[in-house]
This record gives structure tokens, C-alpha cells and sequence, in this order.
């Protein structure tokens, strides 16, 4: 199954804007021609051809097949792990389990089989000495480069929430989004051409040419980056619905914080995590994509909507994303919810649980241990919504933890002036409910552009003053 579909390849190829396969399984392809945003994300690269002199940094390596080598080194495997994995599945014993490629509804999805070595090797690292985490990665077959990404200083505080495991195995899954939302691209963009070469004087050629093919008089073209944090768009890249024009580090989307009568509250993503989240016309009708797995701080095991009301933390965790994958496009979700409903809700309905209190304590101790809840916490699971304070450090750490007395005020996650992080926690039925009534009316997603991470991290290697 290829990245690219044929009718889009060949256009793409027509403009100059791919080359071909080349031994590792790579194709070059335009940074502005990889998945539904990345014309605007990248409206500042020149769009100009391979053979151009400026087409280095304006061209990426895309593996050509999804399920490929290519794709086990492209989400972070080094040579002799990826060359591991990929002779185990193209040797795969006819009497065992499924594969996708044997069955796409039920055989084991190809991420699935790659993050199952990973957490198989029963090794990892949840401290704060780096060489450990080196170590956990060597360990577990992944490349420099991807390591470096986790590893970067800038997002230590980040990274220490959860351990080298989880990290790795998430960045790989989002890196492999990523990847299936080029295609999604590409198939929508085959889809476009196939639709202009039936209108009358029109072709798939012309078409592309309106807004993809390159001048060929020496000149090249460019969508202007300075738009006010506005974007724009080319004839046949559509914009992944309900994502808002304009960026998510824009005076704009900064002026969208103030609502009076209204709690605003954040979440930072890679882009493909919330596919399904709207329909084709930007309508929210499914708000599942954005829900975190169990156990987490509130919840022992039950799935639930976590948002942090820091706008701070949520442009961290995005540009940690980023980082972690500069190709992948990455998004702030932000959502207004009035504060009339919120105070709508009984004593039992909304619980309130913070740091130092001993109640915190022992729920987040139960909870990151899956341990079942005593009784007199049990009302925090029939909550619809709990407010309290982000925990920090690996479900790990808590693990090997005799009782809750022994969480100490590291354990807290900070905003950037020492105060408190705090996170509004919805449940996955009462809270969804709540959430579709009074939330999705103003749920707005930001992009974040590659100019406004490269901004914003070197402000944070000067120390973010």
C-alpha cells in the first residue's frame, strides 16, 4: 500500500515536486505536499522544484510504502531493529495470527506488531539520569536521531511525566499517524484531479497547474509567510476540516483566551491524533479522539477527557510533538466552556482535589497504581467533572510507592512561575454528555506552524525570558 496515490504522484511528479523511489524505499517530496496542512504550515518554503538549487531544504524523505522498511526506520527504528522486524514480518508462519496485510479488519495492525517487541523487552527508564535513558534506548533498537528528539533538554519537564518507554512507543505511533495522514492527503488530492478532468476544458493537468505546477521561466511560487498568522491554500490541498486559519502562536489565537464568563481550557496534539473529530464540513461529531487512555491521575481505569486550563503547558506538550516530529503537523485544541454550567453542576457532580491535601494523594496513588478506590474516594469515579492539581512523574515511580504518604511536591507538575499545573477531568459518559452540550459550540483547534516551533524553541534555549 502506498504513501502516495498514482494519479497524485503523477501530478506531483509533472510539477517537480517528488523524485523518484530511491534504494532505501524513500521518495523526496515537497514540504508543502505532504499531508492536508502542510501548504499553509510551511507557506514560507519556496515551492520550487527537485532540481532546483534551493530544493534542499525544501524536500523531505517520505517512505514510499506504508508497510515498508522504509516506514520501520522512518518512525525511529535503527538499521539492525528495523531489519529485525522486518524479515519477522514478511516471514510471518502462514497458522499464526493475522497480519493487516492478510486481513485489514482483523489482523494485527503493523504499529501494533512494532510497539509489541518494543514494550516485550520488559526494559525501561523512569529516573532522571539521562545515560539510564540512553541506555533503555539502545536497548530497545532505536535510531540517534529519534533519540535525540525525546532526550532534548529543552522539554525535560515534559518528558519526565511518563517513562522512556512511553515515549518511545508514542512517538513511533505518531510518527506513523503521520505518515497515514499523508495518504489521507494525497487520496483527497487524487480524488480533486479526478473531479477537474471531467469539467468541461479542464484536466487533471490544467488543474494542478492552477495552483501546484511550478513557472518554469526560472521564478517559483510562494505563498507569502507573513500573514498575520492567517493561512492559505492551494487548488488542490484542502484543509483538514474544522482547523481554524489562523495559527496557534497568532495574536489571534491569543485574543481567543479572553472570554469572560468562560473557562478555557487546552490540550496540545499531533493533528492525526483528532481524525474523526469533526465531519467533512468542520462539524464536531465525535469527541472520542480526544480522550486519554487509563490509568491517569483521577482515573484508575476508566478512559476520561483531560485538559489543562495553562495555555503554558498545552504549547509545551505541542512543541514537544513538534520536535519529536517536525514533518507531522501539530495542534492546540481549545474549548470555552461557560462558567454558568460548570457552577450548574451538584457537590457530587464536581469535585475539587488538589496538592498538598491527602485526599489528592491517595486518589493519585490509587489510580496511577490501578489499585481499586477505597470508599471514601469512590466519588471522584462518579464524578462528571474533577478539577485538581496534574501530577507529575511515570505511573512507575507511583508503582513502587508502599503508600500514598511517600508523594512528595516533586511529584507536581509546574507552570513555568512555580504555580500549581491544573487539569478539568471529564468523565467518558457523563462528562462526553456534558462536554457536547456546553463545550463543543466553542471548540476551536490551532495549528502549529514549523516557523512558530522554531520561534518558540529558541526562545526556550535562551532560557524563555
Amino acid at each position: 500500500m502506498t504513501v502516495f496515490a498514482p494519479l497524485d504522484l503523477n501530478a506531483l511528479a509533472a510539477a517537480g515536486l517528488v523524485g523518484p523511489v530511491d534504494a532505501n524505499g524513500t521518495r523526496r517530496v515537497h514540504k508543502r505536499r505532504l499531508n492536508r496542512s502542510s501548504d499553509e504550515e510551511n507557506a514560507d518554503v519556496p515551492l520550487v522544484p527537485i532540481s532546483s538549487p534551493e530544493a534542499g531544504k525544501a524536500f523531505v524523505d517520505i517512505p514510499n510504502d506504508l508497510i515498508s522498511l522504509a516506514t520501520l526506520r522512518y518512525i525511529g527504528c535503527d538499521d539492525d531493529f528495523a531489519t529485525q522486524l522486518w524479515e519477522e514480518w514478511t516471514s510471518w508462519p502462514p497458522d499464526d495470527i493475522l497480519r493487516e496485510t492478510d486481513d485489514i479488519i482483523r489482523g494485527m495492525p503493523f504499529i501494533d506488531f512494532v510497539s509489541g517487541h518494543i514494550e516485550g523487552r520488559h526494559i525501561d527508564a523512569v529516573d532522571e539520569d539521562d545515560q539510564e535513558w540512553r541506555r533503555c534506548m539502545d536497548a530497545c533498537g532505536v535510531a540517534k536521531e529519534f533519540q535525540d528528539a525525546i532526550m532534548d533538554p529543552v522539554f525535560k519537564p515534559i518528558r519526565g511525566t511518563e517513562s522512556c518507554v512511553f515515549w518511545i512507543v508514542e512517538t513511533m505511533r505518531m510518527r506513523y499517524r503521520g505518515l497515514e495522514e499523508i495518504q489521507t492527503a494525497s487520496r483527497e488530492r487524487e480524488m480533486a484531479l479526478r473531479r477537474a478532468s471531467t469539467r468541461p476544458l479542464g484536466s487533471a493537468s490544467a488543474f494542478v497547474g492552477q495552483g501546484d505546477s511550478l513557472q518554469r521561466s526560472g521564478h517559483h511560487t510562494t505563498h507569502s509567510g507573513n500573514t498575520g498568522g492567517r493561512r492559505s491554500i492551494s487548488s488542490t490541498q484542502r484543509l483538514a476540516p474544522g482547523i481554524e486559519k489562523n495559527t496557534a502562536l497568532s495574536p489571534e489565537a491569543l485574543s481567543a483566551m479572553n472570554a469572560p464568563g468562560y473557562i478555557i481550557v487546552y490540550k496540545g496534539v499531533d493533528q492525526a491524533r483528532i481524525n474523526g473529530l469533526y465531519d467533512s464540513d468542520g462539524k464536531v461529531i465525535d469527541l472520542q479522539p480526544l480522550i486519554s487512555s487509563a490509568p491517569s491521575d483521577f482515573h484508575r481505569s476508566e478512559n476520561a477527557f483531560y485538559f489543562t486550563i495553562s495555555r503554558e503547558i498545552a504549547i509545551y506538550y505541542a512543541n514537544y510533538a513538534k520536535r519529536r516530529n517536525k514533518i507531522d503537523s501539530v495542534v492546540i485544541v481549545q474549548m470555552a466552556i461557560p462558567n454558568s454550567a460548570i457552577e450548574s453542576l451538584s457537590e457530587t457532580e464536581c469535585l475539587r482535589v488538589y496538592w498538598p491535601s491527602a485526599e489528592w494523594k491517595n486518589l493519585v496513588f490509587h489510580c496511577r497504581k490501578g489499585r481499586r478506590l477505597p470508599s471514601e474516594l469512590r466519588k471522584f469515579r462518579q464524578a462528571t467533572l474533577v478539577i485538581g492539581t496534574i501530577a507529575n512523574k511515570p505511573k512507575k515511580v507511583y508503582q513502587k510507592l508502599d503508600s500514598a504518604e511517600h508523594i512528595t511536591e516533586q511529584m507536581v507538575l509546574r507552570t513555568r512561575d512555580g504555580r500549581q499545573a491544573v487539569q478539568y477531568v471529564w468523565s467518558a459518559e457523563d462528562g462526553e454528555q456534558f462536554l457536547e452540550e456546553h463545550g463543543v459550540q466553542e471548540l476551536k483547534v490551532f495549528p502549529l506552524t514549523a516557523r512558530e516551533h522554531e520561534e518558540w524553541y529558541e526562545h526556550e534555549l535562551l532560557g524563555g525570558t
